[in-house]
């Protein structure tokens, strides 16, 4: 018997450093390139919905994940208000730090025999076989700025709170260790302003004056302060070759809490085709176009989805209508979520 192709991921993410996992485990050896270092923060919700259980044992995550808080519900804040609308989510959710979780796929990874390459930067990834692409999230000009730090001692209005300001928007939500993630997605402004000041400032240019007041008197975690700018969000899959999965394949916007279960779910969606391939059952273009395929179906209809609503969570006017159906059961959380996962 023939050993294994080996199958070579670019970009230690969520996407390829789950799916490197679940091959290296069946067998298939995987070198994994990753430009960053390990434990690292990265600008992310940290606030998981929509993963279910067979995706977990598809790639093995349940040990990895069982740290995770599992959260319930949500409370929604207009502008400088209280909280609105109290809902229960429609599953339970999970949260977990980036900076625990690519760690612990990453050391796990490297237990079951996978070759990890940190600080090693790909400059110019050409399409070959057996090479599976998990880097390169879209960027626009202007785009928008994602922000995030961590702080300690706060209390929340529900298991997450989300923020609604003028072109911006911010999600709290509890994660180990006694801490809580903020993390906002804003209208990209000229702030001078350095570290945890510049998410404050963000917060204060989009009418958020009282969180921002509110985040003031805690206790902020500065070596957890890390933005990105440039976010865009995809109304469709952007690539269908069937070798791009994760971001680089197509970012749904933040409010979804989805972002982070659509990478595992995309590196599940990966692995049967590549352990056929890998295993010599199919050829690489046979194996990636089903790849193709199925994320399309898989993800097409939910980014479009979210695209449509984005507008509604960001723009002042229709918050407007939002915070006015608020008492009469808006948003149906329910039914938005069966669009969005």
């Amino acid at each position: 018997m023939n050993a294994p192709r080996e199958i070579e991921i670019i970009g230690g993410g969520l996407a390829g450093l789950s799916l490197g996992l679940a091959l290296q485990r069946a067998g298939v050896p995987v070198r994994l390139c990753e430009a960053g270092q390990y434990p690292r923060h990265r600008v992310c919700g940290e606030f998981i919905t929509g993963l279910a259980e067979p995706t977990i044992s598809a790639l093995g995550l349940a040990d990895i994940l069982a740290p995770a808080r599992r959260h319930h519900s949500i409370a929604w804040v207009f502008g400088n208000g209280p909280a609105q609308r109290r809902q229960q989510l429609p599953a339970p959710a999970l949260a977990l730090s980036r900076h625990r979780l690519d760690a612990a796929l990453a050391a796990a990874f490297s237990a079951a025999g996978g070759q990890l390459l940190t600080g090693a930067r790909v400059t110019e990834i050409v399409p070959r076989e057996g090479r599976i692409v998990c880097t390169g999230r879209r960027r626009a000009n202007p785009g928008w700025m994602g922000l995030k730090f961590h702080v300690r001692g706060l209390t929340l209005a529900a298991d997450l709170e989300l923020h609604l300001g003028n072109h911006g928007y911010v999600g709290l939500t509890p994660i180990e260790d006694d801490r809580v993630n903020v993390c906002g997605l804003f209208a990209r402004r000229k702030l001078c302003a350095k570290g945890p000041n510049l998410l404050l400032g963000y917060l204060q240019a989009s009418g958020l004056t009282s969180l921002a007041q509110r985040l003031g008197t805690a206790a902020i975690d500065s070596t957890s302060c890390c933005a990105v700018a440039g976010v865009a969000c995809d109304e469709a899959l952007t690539d269908r070759s069937g070798t791009v999965l994760g971001d680089a394949v197509g970012l749904t916007p933040p409010f979804t809490g989805n972002g982070m279960a659509m990478a595992f779910q995309a590196a599940e969606t990966a692995l049967p085709r590549l352990l056929a391939y890998a295993r010599a059952e199919t050829t690489w273009p046979e194996a990636t176009a089903q790849v193709a395929h199925t994320l399309a179906g898989r993800f097409d209809r939910r980014l479009h989805a979210a695209a449509r609503l984005h507008p509604w969570l960001l723009r002042p006017a229709r918050q407007k209508w939002l915070r006015w159906l608020a008492p009469f059961g808006f948003p149906p959380l329910r039914l938005l979520y069966a669009r969005l996962h």
